[in-house]
């Protein structure tokens, strides 16, 4: 029901509903994987809609509000990682003394 609601949007890739652990009840929270990063978009309008007479509150995660910032500010999808310069820690540690 969760998947067929946001095809509206476009192709799902993946749709995971987060239950409880214990109980293996809902908690009201799922993560929906679009095939096209457009179809995010669209998912969004949906916000409001309701499923199961409930509303939808619907949010992008963190890592897709970041990965949309890093596309704006480099003007490239992908972003190669930090090289950090070496560590600059001088301590050494002494070899320990061999029992005989």
């Amino acid at each position: 029901m969760l998947e067929e609601h946001f095809t509206k949007a476009g192709v799902v890739k993946k749709a995971s509903l987060i239950t409880d652990r214990n109980n293996r009840r809902s908690k009201g929270i799922a993560y929906i994987e679009f095939k096209e990063v457009a179809s995010v978009q669209i998912a969004l309008g949906l916000n409001g809609e309701k499923l199961n007479k409930a509303p939808l509150i619907i949010m992008m995660t963190h890592s897709e509000k970041n990965r949309q910032v890093r596309t704006l500010v480099t003007g490239r999808r992908l972003v190669p990682p930090k090289s950090y310069p070496p560590s600059t820690n001088t301590h050494t540690q002494k070899p320990m003394a061999a029992i005989t």
